[in-house]
């Protein structure tokens, strides 16, 4: 059985682990319908928002 760790963390630092995540799921940005569906399957925080997904993209353009 696979144990699930939660961090406790801001919504800032739940952001940019976030926009880490998309990077490297996904690679560079790229607008696309199932964005935030995709990242809605990451569970990438305990209590996910509109907010935390808009500041996740922020964050995933500036990567490169």
């Amino acid at each position: 059985m696979r144990q699930i760790y939660l961090l406790s963390a801001t919504l800032p630092t739940h952001a940019l682990l976030g926009s880490h995540v998309a990077q490297a799921e996904r690679g560079d940005y790229e607008d696309a319908p199932d964005y935030t569906y995709f990242l809605g399957e990451c569970h990438l925080a305990p209590a996910p928002s509109p907010t935390l997904y808009e500041k996740i993209r922020e964050l995933h353009e500036r990567h490169k």
